[in-house]
């Protein structure tokens, strides 16, 4: 058990910094070319601006880019008004390292087996329960019942929050409320908070 133990660890120490690496390098292969200015509408002149010095350096002429760092990313999200992209944007932000040349699903399920066989060499049930005996939460089961707790008090008001901005983007852009997506959410709070309270993210930036 002890020499299976080493093993596991040696792989882990491996796998490990392949998953940053696979998902640092599959952040930083992904570009959004706009050619078009109109899908630029909405943007800060800062956000286009910094997407046309990003199109430069990457030898692109006449042309913005959107990448999927923080910065960017966010930008887009928040503020762009054509929804499709919007939603293209999302959705290479949201499938990083998936199904493309840096793909980490073989690494997470090996990941994982290695992980839930430590804990049980070790005497533990799972993983979880393995990194939480020596913390405060002291166990899963603690974990779970602290994250049920929340819910009950912060679900209620999430809730409230989602439908308000899906009724607003229904007023303002006859968006159905069944048709509200995540790459919806940012835009919406922000045109909400600055039609309620007078000032934007980019105001306080």
């Amino acid at each position: 058990a002890q020499s299976r133990l080493r093993v596991i660890d040696e792989k882990l120490s491996v796998l490990a910094p392949q998953f940053q690496k696979n998902l640092k390098k599959s952040t930083e292969s992904y570009e959004m070319v706009i050619r078009d200015h109109a899908e630029l509408a909405g943007l800060p002149d800062n956000a286009i601006a910094t997407a046309a010095d990003t199109a430069k350096e990457k030898g692109y002429d006449n042309a913005w880019v959107f990448t999927l760092h923080q910065p960017s990313f966010l930008a887009y999200i928040t503020y762009a008004t054509n929804r499709a992209r919007r939603e293209e944007l999302w959705r290479a932000f949201n499938s990083r390292a998936y199904n493309d040349a840096y793909d980490n699903r073989a690494t997470i399920c090996e990941l994982v087996a290695l992980k839930t066989e430590r804990a049980k060499l070790l005497g533990y049930d799972t993983h979880a329960d393995f990194t939480l005996a020596e913390r405060m939460a002291g166990s899963s089961e603690r974990v779970f019942d602290f994250i049920h707790d929340l819910l009950a008090s912060y679900k209620p008001a999430a809730i409230r929050d989602l439908n308000d901005l899906r009724d607003y983007a229904h007023r303002v852009d006859n968006l159905s409320p069944t048709d509200f997506a995540p790459w919806d959410t940012a835009f919406y709070r922000e045109k909400l908070q600055q039609e309620r309270l007078h000032f934007s993210s980019e105001d306080v930036r």
